[in-house]
């Protein structure tokens, strides 16, 4: 085997210059020692540590977000009311904090035709308001605005014609039953009929197409969610949501066939 002859360091230049504990540097570290600046100067890791904190995040927010807009409706049938609801559960906070929306219409429900449809809300106390697009986003479809006063729920049916604040709208009506409606140490629940809330015109003026909710199929809903609870009455003015988001509504599946008596009965409880 050659052996190629390693250059010998003097004594003298030896206890001089280093310390007699001290490698001589090998070609391998040399080359080690050249790239750790470079390595060091690549490896920024404030920066990369925040640039993939802002990945994860996005990622986590966008899988939340797509979990929400999915979210499959449940059928739930209310035996204080005597309802079948299609339900619909949408967080709003981490921790499982979540608002539930349910909608009951008439079995006999035609496709291109207005009907009646009764909507139940039901919200943590901690919602200052919760809200419920019918037509699955903030303009130009009727809005339901609702919070819990200090003698029960308030309804407020409203209008946005853009990203703007909704203004009061008197195409969708609701009626407030009695019976479904209740609160507690944790929870505001509240159960109306709405009239106007599955066929509308559009522009808002009457100039519009008509737009009208599929009773056979699924239909796009949206919620918003604010902490701040409003004051005065239903005309009150509301603050900005903090969250909002969208789901498809399955109203196959929230058909009663006994809803115009079931109807008749609670509204004169």
């Amino acid at each position: 085997m050659l052996r190629l002859p390693w250059p010998r360091v003097p004594a003298a230049r030896l206890s001089s210059s280093v310390s007699k504990n001290a490698r001589c540097p090998t070609p391998m570290n040399l080359r080690l020692s050249a790239l750790q600046p470079t390595l060091r100067d690549q490896l920024n890791f404030p920066s990369t540590v925040r640039t993939m904190i802002a990945m994860l995040r996005t990622l986590v927010l966008g899988l939340a977000a797509a979990l929400i807009q999915t979210a499959a409706a449940d059928t739930v049938h209310d035996s204080e009311t005597g309802l079948t609801f299609s339900s619909a559960f949408q967080l709003y906070k981490s921790g499982g904090h979540g608002i539930t929306f349910r909608v009951a219409i008439p079995d006999d429900a035609q496709s291109n035709t207005a009907y009646d449809a009764v909507v139940q809300v039901i919200a943590p106390n901690d919602v200052g308001w919760a809200g419920l697009a019918w037509g699955g986003s903030m303009p130009k479809d009727p809005l339901l605005i609702s919070w819990q006063g200090p003698s029960g729920p308030v309804l407020s049916s409203r209008w946005a014609s853009g990203h703007v604040a909704p203004t009061s709208y008197t195409g969708a009506q609701y009626t407030l039953f009695r019976t479904g409606t209740k609160s507690n140490g944790t929870h505001w629940q509240f159960t109306a009929l709405c009239k106007g809330c599955t066929a509308w015109d559009s522009s808002g003026s009457g100039s519009g197409p008509m737009r009208y909710l599929n009773p056979a199929g699924s239909n796009r809903l949206a919620f918003a969610y604010s902490p701040t609870k409003p004051s005065g009455s239903a005309d009150a003015n509301i603050a900005v949501h903090e969250v909002h988001a969208y789901w498809s509504h399955d109203f196959a599946q929230a058909r009663n066939a006994d809803f115009a008596a079931t109807i008749q009965r609670l509204v004169g409880a």
